[in-house]
């Protein structure tokens, strides 16, 4: 018994941190762009609130459905493309059914991926980089052809190892890292919850 309340506390731990850059530089894209497109300003704030709401009410949970996730995920992107432009392109391979066939997924694993992606690897508008976004079997896939950028923001440890240490506390099933070559890919396990 307290060995399971000492896992659940880090847990809980590993849940609550959330990167500070993330709010700094979306509020940064707001303030451009209530000078230039007040009605594209509106929609960024919309998004945004909407991602906050989700982080609030996963941030307990440990696991959410995968359609919940990756309707997350989606409004992470148009953060993203807001604030980069085309410098990234993410391509879906997701089946319809991939949202109701009663899979799990750790709150935010998704947005944490795409966010080590546009972290690490330069992308740009004549040469953007392509990110792909897969969910077969039991799997959520992510991968990216390596374009290291020259200067990387210091680590605030919300990224992959936390996601390792948060599944590692959840399940058996290990997180796949891949470099081969010019690819990094990652995919996450997809978790049935027995009732």
């Amino acid at each position: 018994a307290a060995q399971l309340a000492q896992s659940e506390m880090q847990l809980k731990i590993l849940q609550q941190k959330v990167d500070p850059h993330f709010l700094f530089n979306n509020l940064n894209v707001l303030s451009s762009l209530i000078d230039l497109d007040q009605n594209a300003a509106n929609e960024f704030l919309d998004k945004l609130a909407k991602l906050y709401r989700y982080i609030l009410h996963t941030q307990n949970a440990e696991v959410v459905a995968l359609g919940e996730e990756l309707d997350f995920a989606k409004d992470y992107l148009y953060l993203l493309q807001q604030r980069f432009g085309p410098a990234y392109e993410f391509s879906w391979q997701v089946p319809s059914a991939a949202s109701a066939n009663g899979l799990m997924i750790v709150p935010t694993a998704l947005q944490s991926l795409l966010e080590n992606v546009v972290k690490h690897n330069a992308g740009s508008g004549k040469d953007p980089l392509r990110v792909n976004i897969c969910v077969e079997n039991d799997l959520l896939t992510v991968s990216n052809k390596i374009s290291r950028k020259e200067k990387i923001i210091q680590a605030s440890g919300t990224g992959l190892q936390n996601l390792i240490d948060r599944y590692a506390l959840l399940t058996d099933r290990l997180i796949e890292i891949d470099r081969e070559g010019q690819t990094f890919t990652v995919k996450l396990p997809l978790l049935e919850i027995k009732e």
